[in-house]
């Protein structure tokens, strides 16, 4: 954080995302998944979060750490249901899976972190 960086994110595989910032760090949950096939896992995380980032309008100054949380928790909704499929193009799921997904897994917040 010291050379000016807003956010740092690891992923961790089925464990979900590591999301460090200024205010602190917190495991973001990954979702339970039977993987077949984990090509593409990565840029299916990375493409969902980028997504939310981009679909939230906010300039990058103006996004919490509570946002990051939450881009995180969709890439890592994405992520799940790409490696249950083979191959990494027709893994890709739609959004309303990704949404349903989320809606059907354990509550999770990231105002806690739990």
């Amino acid at each position: 954080m010291r050379q000016g960086l807003r956010c740092v994110v690891v992923t961790i595989g089925n464990q979900g995302a590591l999301v460090a910032a200024k205010e602190g760090s917190v495991m973001v949950p990954g979702f339970p998944t039977r993987a077949v096939d984990t090509t593409g896992a990565g840029d299916s995380f990375w493409g969902g979060f980028l997504a939310r980032v981009s679909e939230s309008g906010k300039p990058l100054e103006q996004i919490t750490f509570q946002d990051f949380q939450s881009f995180a928790r969709f890439g890592n909704a994405v992520a799940s249901l790409c490696v249950e499929k083979r191959g990494a193009m027709p893994a890709m799921p739609h959004r309303e899976d990704v949404l349903r997904r989320m809606q059907t897994a354990e509550e999770w917040s990231p105002d806690t972190g739990k």
